[in-house]
């Protein structure tokens, strides 16, 4: 079983790299350096007017409980495997450890990262003194291995009972030792970081205990495993295709006030399936709406107006970016060969539909930019530098980078 856990996690970690050099290109890293360096410029600059706030601890509590629940147990499960493993059922032991000792890194690593940027944060507007902000990062590390722990349990037939009672126990633990280790005295801190501790022993022992004499669910562990991989592919399916991965429809009768009122002509027939894919489809709005919320929230933050115009040109590139591979939403379908509609009428729809969502997302950018700006000329020069990159988006780079694709 050690054998074959290692030749899974390695041909998993080959097929990961395939994607992630796909997804960290060269333009994606460009825009990544620009946006981090001005959010850290501005991150810096708010820092220097703060004082304790009330707020500041409970806000930092929710915020890591929030990120506790990121990262999921790794089992590598796969469909064929109720047939061919269950006869080796008794000799998972060691599969399953080696499966919770991949799922670790990638979380603990956000968790670290993350507590180390909020750390400026908690001393200064939160009133944690380091050694108590040593100890909330101990207990989450303590906090998110525990929840693996109790993750590789839940793929346990007899333990499926004990599941529910244990998931919000869990969340009351981890609310409960994340509130002491910022709250109150040193020792307090010292008492949050024994009970994550004896968390972790206690869920450990059953571990071991339980998986010597308790059978696997199957069909559980097949469907946890194949909804993790579905959403990793699913962002990687943002960049490039991805074989084998199936998109989701919804109706969404809802949107159809944004469906544009067209004669069903030759010339709107890509018009309409473009809208239509984009409203029904889960990928694409979602990316929307997710980029220019996080943008809009960002901006509504930055109180320079040079940085604010760089990272509303940087959402806007990154938007933008991430939606051009839907002009290909329609090229392997064959149906589309037989109407009569000339390719540039393809290209020129989904230019329109491209050319809508940025601007779009350009007002809805210029709203928290003049609230935290005013209406000035500052404001107004960083509302122009992003629509000049929006404009040039559209019609300089996105025909070049649409015909290179193709």
């Amino acid at each position: 079983m050690k054998t074959l856990w290692h030749q899974r996690q390695q041909r998993h970690l080959t097929q990961q790299l395939k994607y992630l050099r796909l997804v960290f290109n060269d333009h994606f890293m460009i825009a990544l350096i620009f946006l981090f360096g001005a959010l850290g410029v501005s991150y810096a600059n708010a820092l220097k007017g703060i004082t304790t706030l009330w707020w500041g601890k409970p806000v930092l509590i929710l915020a890591f409980w929030a990120l506790l629940q990121v990262g999921q147990f790794a089992s590598l499960i796969f469909e064929a495997d109720s047939v061919f493993l269950q006869p080796r059922e008794a000799d998972m032991r060691e599969y399953l450890r080696g499966a919770w000792r991949y799922s670790l890194p990638v979380p603990l690593t956000a968790l670290l990262f993350v507590g180390l940027l909020a750390f400026p944060f908690a001393v200064r507007g939160a009133g944690v003194t380091t050694l108590q902000w040593a100890a909330f990062l101990l207990i989450l590390v303590l906090l998110k291995s525990t929840d693996l722990v109790r993750q590789g349990l839940g793929l346990l037939m007899d333990q499926q009972t004990a599941a529910p009672g244990r998931f919000w126990l869990a969340q009351g633990i981890s609310v409960l030792s994340l509130a002491l280790s910022v709250y109150g005295p040193s020792w307090l801190a010292i008492v949050a970081i024994l009970a994550a501790i004896g968390w972790y022993m206690w869920l450990t022992t059953t571990f071991q205990r339980v998986i010597r004499r308790s059978r696997i669910d199957w069909l559980v562990a097949i469907g946890r495993e194949e909804r993790r991989q579905f959403r990793i592919y699913r962002f990687y399916n943002l960049f490039t295709d991805v074989p084998g991965l199936i998109s989701s429809a919804k109706r969404r009768k809802y949107l159809d006030v944004f469906i544009p009122r067209l004669t069903l002509t030759p010339p709107h027939t890509f018009t309409y399936l473009y809208v239509r894919g984009f409203l029904r489809g889960s990928e694409y709005l979602g990316l929307f709406l997710r980029l220019t919320i996080i943008g809009a929230i960002a901006l509504y933050f930055i109180p320079t107006w040079w940085a604010a115009a760089l990272v509303a040109a940087l959402f806007i590139y990154l938007i933008g970016f991430q939606l051009l591979p839907f002009a290909g939403q329609y090229s392997n379908n064959v149906m589309t060969f037989l109407y009569p509609v000339p390719p540039a009428s393809q290209q020129h729809s989904f230019a329109r539909l491209l050319t809508v969502l940025l601007l779009l997302a350009w007002v809805i950018f210029v709203i928290p930019m003049v609230w935290q700006l005013g209406f000035s000329l500052r404001t107004l020069a960083a509302a122009a530098i992003a629509l000049a990159v929006t404009l040039a988006f559209i019609y300089l780079y996105a025909p070049r980078r649409i015909a290179k694709m193709q």
